[in-house]
């Protein structure tokens, strides 16, 4: 029966709807969550600090419920610093002794993953009038994500070691570590996942700013095999953007 009532409040002020399209600017904290402790590459990652932007598109059907769309761009990824595991490549494999059967060696050194990510959220959202002008708002919904790069950059100078405890050391002398590689191939070009949102608006006639705090958490392992690892991505967000509003109707005219 609630629902019911809900339901037919919204559609009946559906009529007096109204589209806002605005622009974004984030400050973004990303980190790349293990979904298993079978897979020791893909744990102890940090969270990193990236920026990121949106143009955005939002269709009032009320004063209180709203689609909201955004087009975005985001930076996914977390970094390492100190003693890590990585796959035992050809290139440290011959220093392995005879006889032992190796996938994994140990090393001192940092690493940060970035994945850049082109991101449609969609969200349901709700808003209560503070005041003449101020607003507070709560959205939430899911979100698509298709990568375009992929990098892991790779540096300092390490000894080699067969375990974490580094009692085994398998070279005698420093290995550099400085690199950067396109790992792109290695991941899945899409994700999807849930995202919210909270924050507060200010109001004079057609235009609105406001901040909002976030997050969103990936469902897809972003590893095309698990040889790789299998990590999923989270972030939080905080913004501040502006927008406009078109086809004012009379209603909005109390908050000017």
């Amino acid at each position: 029966m609630y629902v019911s009532i809900i339901l037919l409040a919204i559609i009946n002020d559906s009529a007096l709807g109204q589209i806002e399209m605005g622009i974004r600017g984030a400050l973004n904290v990303p980190c790349l969550i293990a979904s298993s402790s079978k897979y020791p590459t893909s744990k102890d990652y940090r969270n990193i600090f990236v920026p990121g932007a949106a143009v955005q598109a939002e269709y009032d059907f009320s004063n209180n419920f709203s689609l909201h769309i955004r087009l975005e761009y985001a930076i996914e990824g977390g970094e390492k610093n100190g003693m890590q595991p990585f796959a035992a490549t050809s290139r440290f494999k011959e220093l392995v002794p005879a006889g032992e059967d190796v996938s994994l060696l140990y090393a001192n050194y940092y690493s940060r993953l970035k994945i850049h990510y082109i991101m449609l959220p969609v969200q349901a959202k709700f808003t209560v009038p503070l005041s003449r002008h101020w607003n507070v708002f709560f959205a939430g919904g899911l979100f698509v994500s298709h990568s375009v790069a992929a990098r892991n950059k790779t540096s300092g100078y390490s000894l080699i070691y067969l375990d974490d405890k580094q009692t085994r050391i398998l070279s005698q002398s420093l290995q550099s570590f400085e690199g950067d590689e396109n790992i792109k191939s290695k991941l899945r070009h899409f994700n999807a996942g849930l995202t919210e949102s909270m924050g507060f608006s200010y109001s004079v006639k057609r235009h609105k700013l406001f901040f909002e705090t976030g997050g969103n958490f990936g469902f897809v392992n972003i590893y095309k095999s698990k040889s790789f690892g299998s990590n999923h991505t989270g972030t939080l967000t905080a913004s501040i953007g502006y927008s406009l509003y078109f086809f004012l109707p009379d209603r909005h005219i109390i908050y000017q």
